[in-house]
């Protein structure tokens, strides 16, 4: 299934949340060693999602050496298992039925 169409079957969804629709031509983005970050006099570490400090500067070098060529030409594929969406307070999970 491509982003587009999976981002238009979300608006039933958005809609039963009271949440806007997605831009009319939306653009699509993958997080690749996405972290949460603490905020300074905060502890909002939760089971789901423990922070950290910062991201170390060695695995951003590492993951731009190791894959940035692959990701930036025109033709680059990313193969996912599942779409994760959070919108508001709201978290979904799709599976994308073609897990290994």
């Amino acid at each position: 299934m491509q982003l587009g169409a999976l981002s238009d079957a979300l608006t039933p969804a958005l809609r039963a949340i009271k949440q806007s629709e997605f831009y009319p031509e939306p653009k699509f983005h993958v997080s690749i060693g996405w972290a949460l970050l603490e905020r300074s006099g905060t502890d909002e570490s939760t089971e789901d999602f423990p922070t950290i400090a910062e991201f170390p500067q060695s695995v951003i070098e590492g993951l731009n050496r190791d894959f940035s060529s692959q990701l930036r030409r025109p033709s680059a594929r990313v193969e996912a298992e599942e779409v994760c969406v959070k919108i508001g307070k709201e978290a979904f999970q799709w599976g994308l039925g073609w897990a290994k």
